[in-house]
């Protein structure tokens, strides 16, 4: 498997670090290790500069970093339904780093969040904590998934 030292990585990280390796057409990233593929995602080393982050226009770099963060929550929910859900994702992100996500499947809304200082807010301290708001948000939309079936078996009964 591309990308080695997942032994410890939670299903989330490995499942970012796929995604961004599916969107390298020149294989630039081929044999690096999962930390080396997600650096994006990783805050630099040294003393944050939070009026840096805050002044910075929301470039489309950032834009298809945040969307592929989604991407690998909607693709680990398809995993875990078994393919009982397909699962899409909208995103609407203004210059300064406000919006809105919403991940949905046919007529269910799995998550929906408000976005906003995503300049700031989509840069992580270790690749742990991206593992675990990723994991966060995959066991609350699974959650969801699971009550609304329920309901759906009951009324279809």
């Amino acid at each position: 498997m591309a990308g080695g030292g997942t032994e410890n990585q939670s299903p989330f990280v490995m499942e970012l670090a796929r995604l961004v390796r599916a969107r390298d057409t020149y294989g630039i990233l081929d044999g690096k290790p999962d930390a080396e593929v997600l650096k994006d995602y990783l805050r630099k080393e040294g003393k944050r500069d939070f009026a840096a982050e805050l002044g910075a226009v929301v470039t489309d770099e950032i834009r298809e970093r945040v969307h592929l963060f989604y991407e690998a929550v909607a693709s680990r929910l398809e995993r875990l339904t078994d393919g009982a859900l397909v699962i899409h994702v909208a995103m609407e992100l203004d210059p300064e780093g406000f919006g809105q996500v919403v991940l949905y499947s046919d007529w269910f809304v799995v998550w929906s969040e408000g976005l906003r200082d995503v300049q700031r807010r989509f840069l992580f301290d270790s690749l742990d904590k991206l593992g675990t708001l990723g994991e966060s948000i995959v066991r609350e939309g699974l959650a969801r998934w699971e009550k609304c079936s329920k309901i759906v078996h009951l009324l279809e009964s």
